[in-house]
């Protein structure tokens, strides 16, 4: 259940003194924060398009005449609205651009007297703002969010120049970032703590990219975390996910910052989205080749069944032999499960492609570049000495 036990900011009850209004992006999260409010003892009402117009009129009275204190609503609330006394802000989900949050964040301290606007940001809420835009140029918007959401600089000066005042504007001392605080860090759960942010690096970065590389079936984001954390769930099995040979690499690290980062690699053009309901995460050529009719590339290395019957056939051939030994002999040298080297589905497309070249290999599913750099130039050996 999802919900608000302070405001991040002040560590005080979000009702106190004056009224507060908590946007979130979704119906459904609208209606959790409320009740989890409401549980708690606070006066709360909640406000988004699919109420009734009755009902939607009712809690804009409440609020108006002070019986509500909290209002919990979508960005259908506000439009005209102009209270006085909004002492705070609480964007619990990160709005879709930064008009939407100047706009909304204007509605505190309309009588002159300190109000707080408080912003959770998470790379989930910008998949769900991209969701609701429907791919409709929204990575502009959501790209200055972001940058805005994380940066170290004045959040006040950042804001100016977004809509073109760069002159004259000096710190405004009164933002997380000039009280020294660096933005604040937390779950939405509970109380919210200043935390450093925890990106991964490069190396693990390659990590990912490199078990995308192997991905035979569509995974998302947060199996594909849940993978490299060495999850042993039924889901990883129905997956394909048991064999990843990253499986675990990343058990170090949360599955909050694997999905960070792999917001990351989306963002920056080296995984790509694949799907609008549920989308799942690829490598760019491997994504493009699968295709949207979920017709079979080229270089898609045959079934498990068309495996098996292949094996019974006996229509092996020497280049799968020889790869075969190759992978067994790898992995006795560093202790490894032999599909940890590479996968029979690898061995099999790559009888089928016969790559002659570095950059050849990158397009054979399961070889990614840290595998590439490690086995590459032995690989193009076997193949040559068994054409």
């Amino acid at each position: 259940e999802a919900g608000l036990r302070r405001s991040p900011s002040t560590g005080k009850s979000p009702s106190s003194g004056g009224r507060s209004i908590v946007y979130c992006s979704t119906r459904k999260h609208v209606e959790s924060v409320a009740k989890h409010l409401s549980a708690r003892g606070f006066s709360v009402g909640y406000y988004h398009a699919g109420r009734t117009q009755g009902a939607r009129e009712k809690v804009q009275r409440a609020f108006g005449m002070g019986r509500v204190r909290i209002l919990v609503a979508t960005n259908a609330f506000g439009m005209g609205i102009d209270f006085p006394d909004v002492r705070l802000i609480v964007h619990y989900q990160t709005p879709g651009s930064l008009e939407a949050y100047y706009q909304e964040a204007g509605r505190a301290g309309r009588d002159g007297d300190p109000a707080r606007c408080v912003m959770f940001f998470g790379a989930a809420d910008l998949a769900t703002q991209r969701r609701i835009a429907g791919g409709r140029g929204a990575d502009e918007a959501l790209r200055s969010m972001e940058a805005y959401a994380m940066s170290s600089e004045c959040r006040q000066r950042i804001l100016c120049g977004h809509f073109g005042v760069t002159e004259g504007v000096d710190p405004c001392s009164k933002c997380d970032v000039c009280e020294g605080q660096e933005g604040m860090h937390g779950d939405r759960e509970g109380e919210c703590t200043v935390e450093p942010t925890n990106p991964l690096s490069d190396v693990e970065l390659r990590v990912i990219v490199e078990a995308v590389g192997e991905l035979t079936r569509p995974v998302g984001k947060s199996g594909l975390a849940k993978a490299l954390r060495g999850s042993r769930a039924a889901s990883m099995r129905k997956c394909g996910l048991m064999e990843l040979s990253q499986r675990g690499a990343l058990r170090q690290r949360s599955e909050k910052d694997i999905v960070a980062a792999i917001d990351r690699c989306l963002e920056e053009g080296t995984l790509v989205r694949k799907g609008h309901r549920y989308p799942t995460v690829w490598l760019p050529g491997k994504a493009v080749r699968r295709g949207s009719t979920g017709s079979a590339s080229p270089t898609e290395p045959p079934s498990p069944r068309r495996l098996r019957a292949t094996r019974r056939k006996g229509r092996y051939s020497n280049t799968v032999r020889a790869l075969e030994n190759f992978r067994k002999q790898k992995a006795r040298e560093l202790a490894w499960k032999p599909y940890m080297v590479f996968q029979k589905r690898t061995i099999m497309a790559l009888d089928s492609e016969r790559p002659s070249s570095i950059g050849a290999l990158d397009r054979i599913p399961g070889l990614g570049p840290a595998k590439i750099q490690r086995f590459g130039h032995d690989i193009l050996r076997v193949l040559r000495e068994n054409t």
